[in-house]
C-alpha cells in the first residue's frame, strides 16, 4: 500500500474505531436517523459532549438564541446539542464520501497506466492514431532524471501487408465511386471520388484524361457529349507510409436521359448564357425574343414572402392575446398581494386613530392625506392606499359612508377587506360600541396570517432549491465515478 491510499484510508479508520467506541451511545426520541447515518450522528454526539466547553461562548449564545426563537418546544441546551451534532455528521459524510471516491480514482489513474513494469508501450492498431505519454525516467537507485512528453506512433503494415490491402482497397473503390450510376460503362451523374476509404491507411488522390468531361472532385459535364458518350481515363494514386500504388479505372460518362421539358429547359438555360456573353459590352441586356421558331415571353419571379410575414403576423397577436391575460393575471396577482402586506399595517394605524378618539371618515381623511404626502415626495405607489383615497373622494362628493366602505371592500378583492368593510357599515347601520375592539383583535389576526404567509414562502424557497442542489450533486458525483468505473 503505497503513502496516498495510507492518507486517504486515515479518515475512514478513524470513523470505524469511533463507531466501534460509540455503538452504545444513547440518542434523543426525536432523532429517527437509520443506518451509516445513525452511526454517524452517534459519533457526533460523542464528539460533541468530549468538546464542549472549548468553542467561543459568544457563537454558543448566538446560535442558542435562534435555536430557542425558532423552536420554543426545545430547551435550549439540548437544541444546541443536536444543532452541533447533525453539523458534525454531515461534515463526516462529505469526508467518509471523499476518501472513498478519492481511493476509486487513485485506482484508476494508477490502471490507466500503458506502461508495464518493463517498459513496454503497446502501440494503436493501424488507423486508430498516435499515444501521447508523460513519462518520468529514474535511476537504479530511485533518483528522478527527468520528465518527458513521448508520442508513440500506431503500428504500421509491413509492405507485404499494404500491397494486399491495396489489392482489396481497389476492388472495393469502383463501386464506392459510383454514387448514384449504375455501372462504370454508363456513367451520367457526379462521380464520388473519395480521398480515403473507411478501414484501409491510404490517402487517395485522383487524376483525369478529360478535365472538360469530370474533374478531380468527380463532377460530370455532359452537355457537349454525343449520344454514344466518350471513354475517359481515372487514376487514383494510393499513399501510404511513403510507398505509392496506381489504379486505372475506365469510365464511360454518356449524357443524361432527360425527358422532353428538361431538354427544352437545358436548351433555353444555354440560349440564355450564349446572348449574355455576345452582350457582355452592351448596357441592356436583352432577353431572347424566339426559340426554335416560337416567340418567347418574360416575366420575372417575384420573391413574395408576404404570406409568411402574414402568418407570423397572426401567430404574435395569437399570441400576444394570451400573454397578455397572463401579464394581467400576472399584475393582480402583485396587486392581491401587495395588499395582504399592507392589511396588517392599515389596520394597526385605523386602530391607532380611533383610539384616539378619531371618527372612522376622519381616519380614512388622514390616511388618505398622509398617503398623498408620501407620494408627492417619490414613495412607492401602494394599492390598498389608492382605493382608500378613492373612498374618501366618494364620500366627499356625497357618497353614504355605508355604500362607500362596502365598494372598498369589493374593491379589495379580499375576505380580509370584506370582513374590515363589513364591521365599518355595520357600526354605522346598528351602531356598535365594540368596534374598537374588534378591530383591534382583527388587527392581532391579520399580524399572525401575514407571519405564517412569510413563513411559508421561506419553505417554498427552500423546496424549490432542493431539486437544483440535487441536480448538481448528481451532477459531481457522475463526472467522478464514471472515470473511475469504466477501468475496471
Amino acid at each position: 500500500m503505497n503513502i496516498v491510499v495510507f492518507l486517504y484510508l486515515v479518515i475512514p479508520v478513524i470513523v470505524c474505531i469511533l463507531a466501534v467506541m460509540t455503538r452504545e451511545t444513547e440518542l434523543p426520541d426525536n432523532l429517527n436517523e437509520k443506518g451509516l447515518s445513525r452511526t454517524l450522528i452517534k459519533i457526533a454526539f460523542f464528539l460533541c459532549r468530549k468538546l464542549r466547553g472549548h468553542g467561543r461562548e459568544r457563537n454558543h449564545k448566538r446560535v442558542m438564541g435562534y435555536l430557542s426563537i425558532l423552536d420554543k418546544s426545545s430547551k435550549a441546551e439540548e437544541s444546541l446539542e443536536v444543532y452541533y451534532a447533525h453539523k458534525i455528521s454531515v461534515a463526516m459524510m462529505l469526508l467518509l464520501a471523499g476518501s472513498v471516491l478519492s481511493i476509486l480514482i487513485h485506482f484508476s489513474s494508477v490502471n490507466e497506466t500503458t506502461l508495464g513494469k518493463s517498459g513496454i508501450i503497446t502501440r494503436n492498431e493501424p488507423g486508430n492514431g498516435e499515444q501521447s505519454f508523460e513519462v518520468i525516467a529514474k535511476s537504479k537507485d530511485g533518483n528522478k532524471l527527468g520528465e518527458y512528453d513521448l508520442f508513440v506512433g500506431e503500428q504500421l503494415y509491413t509492405e507485404d501487408a499494404a500491397n494486399e490491402l491495396f489489392e482489396k482497397a481497389s476492388e472495393k473503390i469502383e463501386e464506392i465511386i459510383l454514387l448514384d450510376n449504375l455501372s462504370l460503362n454508363e456513367v451520367s451523374t457526379d462521380l464520388n471520388l473519395v480521398k480515403n476509404i473507411e478501414g484501409f491507411p491510404f490517402m487517395i488522390s485522383w487524376q483525369t484524361d478529360n478535365y472538360d468531361i469530370c474533374d478531380s472532385a468527380g463532377h460530370i459535364k455532359t452537355e457537349a457529349l454525343s449520344e454514344k458518350g466518350i471513354v475517359i481515363t481515372l487514376t487514383a494514386t494510393y499513399k501510404y507510409n511513403g510507398n505509392k500504388w496506381e489504379q486505372i479505372i475506365y469510365v464511360n460518362v454518356v449524357p443524361q436521359k432527360l425527358t422532353e421539358s428538361e431538354k427544352i429547359k437545358n436548351k433555353i438555360r444555354k440560349l440564355l448564357t450564349e446572348k449574355e456573353g455576345e452582350t457582355r459590352y452592351e448596357r441592356d441586356f436583352l432577353l431572347p425574343t424566339e426559340f426554335e421558331g416560337n416567340e418567347l415571353l418574360w416575366e420575372e419571379k417575384i420573391q413574395d414572402n408576404s404570406f409568411i410575414f402574414m402568418l407570423l403576423t397572426v401567430i404574435m397577436a395569437v399570441i400576444c392575446f394570451v400573454l397578455m391575460d397572463e401579464d394581467l393575471a400576472r399584475k393582480m396577482e402583485i396587486r392581491r398581494n401587495q395588499m395582504l402586506e399592507d392589511y396588517p399595517q392599515l389596520l394597526s394605524q385605523v386602530v391607532l386613530y380611533l383610539g384616539a378618539g378619531m371618527t372612522v371618515r376622519n381616519v380614512f381623511l388622514r390616511l388618505s392625506d398622509n398617503y398623498l404626502k408620501r407620494t408627492k415626495n417619490g414613495a412607492e405607489k401602494r394599492y390598498v392606499y389608492e382605493e382608500l383615497v378613492r373612498t374618501t373622494r366618494e364620500i366627499t362628493a356625497g357618497k353614504s359612508e355605508v355604500k362607500a366602505y362596502e365598494d372598498f371592500g369589493h374593491r379589495c378583492m379580499g375576505q380580509e377587506y370584506i370582513r374590515f368593510s363589513t364591521l365599518l357599515s355595520q357600526n354605522l347601520r346598528k351602531g356598535n360600541s365594540e368596534l374598537f375592539n374588534q378591530l383591534e383583535e382583527e388587527s392581532n389576526k391579520a399580524f399572525e396570517e401575514r407571519l405564517a404567509a412569510v413563513r411559508k414562502k421561506g419553505e417554498e424557497a427552500g423546496t424549490k432549491l432542493l431539486m437544483p442542489m440535487i441536480l448538481m450533486l448528481i451532477i459531481v458525483m457522475v463526472v467522478i465515478m464514471i472515470p473511475a468505473y469504466m477501468t475496471f
